[in-house]
């Protein structure tokens, strides 16, 4: 049976930062009056006695933001608590534990639910992080991220569409740690789903992928043919249960109301131009696997994945299928191409705050994927 092709996709984007206020004559006079109502002192916040307790740091910067967003046309709101909801269509900044940067805190941008079919999701980003530079100051760790999930709409991946998924992610496993900053290509918070190490991966498919070398990749494909369905995909892509979702591609929420196919792989960015890239790349990439019908005809006999250069092409076909003049340009394809360089190795202290951080973040779901399975009228079946 072949994969139905999509011409257009929904998508929503999480980008992980570490913040900092400017001084106050450098920032609007919303940002300040809200930080100022909310008890921050701008002098104190650099002395080493400061008082508020970490999250309460974050609370207020984060409160004055969302408002600094919300005068400036985009819809937001800080989530202070699990009670706290955000509308589908409100970008939502949460609290995110992230490495310990002095007078830095760590928070995660939330997109409301965007699609390819409606021009302005690029320049909804550069609105929203030229307000965020103009008030803060911002750097990245090896532990920042940004995630792209990916769906067809208001319905679900079809079967088909997912096993065409899988079988591209795998093709492209190599290919696509190529491309990756060294703090990304073997990262406890997105390992790969068929190279990768750790309790987020199912050893059988590992098994499948290196069985790739001797019986070539038809015998990969005949695997996920056989295993991969709706309500199978989690399990198969992963070790599925609580631990599963930590790994490039994340299929735990394809049965769920907001149906994504989750990018968990790409690096944290700051601005704009390199978080639509990010975005763009996975659209494209999503859009051209679930668009192949060929995978036997074209890799069926071989034993080795794609290089990047393919991998470029196979992104830049999947963008004209989704006919987005703003994905097509928010696309660096030159971007796309090979960064050497070792693998960034996480020491035993790193790993054990990693561990902990997991237990907190498996007990609760996604922000995204609770605004979006909140959209109004989302199927729960396919």
């Amino acid at each position: 049976m072949e994969s139905p092709a999509l011409d257009e996709l929904s998508f929503g984007v999480e980008i992980e930062i570490l913040l900092s206020p400017r001084s106050e004559d450098e920032t609007d006079a919303t940002f300040s009056t809200v930080m100022k109502g909310n008890g921050w002192d701008h002098d104190l916040s650099s002395r080493t006695g400061f008082m508020l307790a970490r999250y309460n740091q974050s609370r207020i910067i984060r409160d004055a933001l969302a408002s600094a967003l919300k005068k400036q046309g985009i819809r937001a709101k800080a989530k202070n608590s699990s009670k706290d909801m955000t509308a589908w269509d409100d970008w939502t900044l949460v609290d995110e534990a992230l490495e310990c940067v002095t007078n830095f805190w760590g928070i995660e941008f939330v997109s409301r639910v965007l699609t390819t079919g409606i021009y302005g999701w690029h320049q909804e980003l550069y609105h929203l992080f030229s307000i965020v530079d103009e008030n803060c100051k911002a750097v990245l760790t090896k532990g920042c991220a940004t995630h792209v999930h990916v769906s067809p709409g208001l319905f679900k991946f079809k079967d088909t569409q997912l096993r065409s998924i899988c079988k591209a992610a795998a093709v492209f496993d190599d290919a696509i740690t190529a491309i990756m900053p060294v703090e990304r290509k073997d990262n406890p918070w997105a390992t790969s789903n068929f190279q990768g190490s750790g309790e987020s991966i199912n050893k059988r498919l590992q098994k499948a992928f290196s069985a790739v070398k001797t019986d070539k990749w038809i015998s990969f494909f005949e695997y996920i043919d056989c295993n991969v369905y709706l309500h199978t995909a989690y399990d198969v892509m992963s070790s599925g249960g609580r631990a599963g979702r930590f790994v490039c591609w994340n299929f735990e929420n394809v049965t769920k109301a907001c149906g994504t196919v989750e990018f968990r792989r790409p690096p944290g960015t700051k601005d704009a131009m390199t978080t639509g890239h990010w975005v763009a790349f996975t659209l494209g990439f999503i859009a051209e696997a679930v668009a192949t019908t060929d995978w036997n005809k074209r890799w069926g006999k071989l034993n080795c994945g794609g290089n990047v250069k393919e991998l470029r092409g196979f992104v830049s076909a999947g963008i004209k299928r989704l006919s987005s003049y703003e994905t097509n340009a928010a696309l660096q394809r030159d971007g796309i191409k090979l960064i050497d360089g070792a693998r960034t190795v996480f020491d035993a202290d790193e790993l054990e705050e990693i561990k902990w951080n997991k237990a907190a973040k498996v007990q609760r779901e996604g922000e995204f994927v609770t605004k979006a399975g909140s959209r109004a009228n989302t199927p729960e079946t396919n």
